[in-house]
């Protein structure tokens, strides 16, 4: 979009130079143009640019290759269905864990939108499932996960997103609330660090995961999950200045 503007405006620039000159000189022909013409073309090449080659990704990991985790990643099964809401915003955030999950999680859905039209696709696979559906979102009248007796094998859905985003997700999706809401009991604060979030109770969308799926299926081993979320902040510290850094690790 940007190279498209700029070759616009290079066509403009040249078509302005050639008309001041046909304004200066009544009469003369093209041929006289010279320096009018030179002046033109200078403008075409101070606009033109070149296109910017993105970073190549991995494609297991979804990181640049250059920030690969891949081998610090473990495959993960689980008889809980897990499927992501994300926000868009979320999609090309470099410290979002929902990638994570995607590269561990061998059954994981993710839906990205917003509006209703955007998960028409989600909420028909939803109507056909005879599995019990939950909505991880704290609420007062969501139930704690940890104290329900749930099948291992339930739909869990999750709002990715900062919690201002998430909250507007539910407001536009209302029909999320056909299903029972749950919540997650914290016993520790998040070790997502290098995302800073207004609420003490905040979560990565990671750790929402791994926590709520060791509630529902208690034989599955969901450190690959948070593995893969400490390999993910042990490397971006590590690429941090020490005082930036520190500044992060004060937060935990």
């Amino acid at each position: 979009m940007i190279i498209c503007i700029q070759k616009v405006l290079a066509a403009f620039g040249s078509y302005v130079a050639c008309s001041v000159w046909h304004l200066l000189n009544p009469g003369k022909s093209d041929a006289h143009q010279g320096d009018w013409c030179t002046l033109s073309q200078g403008f075409c090449c101070l606009m033109r640019v070149e296109p910017v080659l993105s970073r190549p990704i991995c494609p297991k990991c979804h990181y640049p290759q250059t920030a690969c985790l891949c081998d610090r990643l473990r495959p993960m099964s689980t008889r809980v269905e897990c499927i992501v809401l994300q926000d868009p915003n979320e999609v090309k955030q470099a410290k979002n864990s929902v990638k994570l999950m995607r590269a561990v999680l061998d059954n994981l859905q993710i839906h990205v939108g917003e509006t209703p039209e955007d998960f028409a696709e989600l909420r028909g696979y939803l109507e056909r499932q005879q599995k019990p559906v939950f909505l991880l979102y704290p609420s007062e009248a969501s139930h704690n996960l940890s104290e329900m007796q749930a099948p291992s094998d339930a739909i869990l859905l999750l709002l990715d997103g900062t919690w201002r985003k998430a909250y507007k997700l539910l407001q536009l999706n209302l029909w999320l609330k056909q299903y029972p809401g749950v919540h997650l009991e914290l016993e520790q604060a998040t070790n997502y660090t290098i995302r800073k979030a207004k609420r003490e109770d905040s979560l990565s969308t990671l750790e929402a995961a791994a926590m709520a799926i060791s509630c529902l299926d208690k034989q599955c081993d969901t450190s690959p999950l948070t593995e893969a979320l400490a390999a993910l902040v042990e490397q971006h510290l590590s690429a941090m200045p020490a005082e930036i850094k520190l500044r992060y690790l004060s937060q935990k």
